[in-house]
This record gives C-alpha cells, sequence and structure tokens, in this order.
C-alpha cells in the first residue's frame, strides 16, 4: 500500500480496521496534546535473489515489525 493510502486510512478508518482505528487515536492525542507528529519514510529498492524478485519496501516493513516493539502495531509481522 502506498503510503498517500495509508495515511488516509489512518484519517479516516474504517469500522473494522482495528489497526487504523488505534493509530488514529494515538495521532489524535498526540497532536491535541500538542506534539508533533513525524513521518518518517524509506523507499529501498527492489531487488533480485535467485531469480526472484524481493520488494525492498515490504521487507523493510516486516523488519522494522520484527525488530521495535511499536505501540500502535501489538500483532507484530505475520
Amino acid at each position: 500500500m502506498g503510503l498517500k493510502r495509508r495515511l488516509y486510512f489512518y484519517g479516516k478508518p474504517g469500522l473494522k480496521q482495528t489497526t487504523n482505528i488505534r493509530v488514529n487515536e494515538l495521532i489524535r492525542v498526540s497532536l491535541l496534546d500538542g506534539e508533533a507528529v513525524n513521518i518518517f519514510t524509506a523507499v529501498p529498492p527492489d531487488f533480485e535473489w535467485g531469480g526472484l524478485v524481493v520488494n525492498g519496501r515490504a521487507g523493510l516493513e516486516i523488519g522494522l515489525i520484527e525488530s521495535f516493539y511499536l505501540p500502535w502495531n501489538v500483532r507484530g509481522a505475520i
């Protein structure tokens, strides 16, 4: 999912989008408390491994989820 679409869902979560609802609340509380909300992006290149195309962005996201405890990602990586 692209950044624009992901941020849209954080701003307007659907009724069953529990992660987006949780992130929406964290962002709203931070902004109401006068805190800055920083958004960092990284776009690692895709690469090939053993003849297979590997998605660099998806791999980075999974690696970050597995390496850090993030309050908005309580379930972790699949």
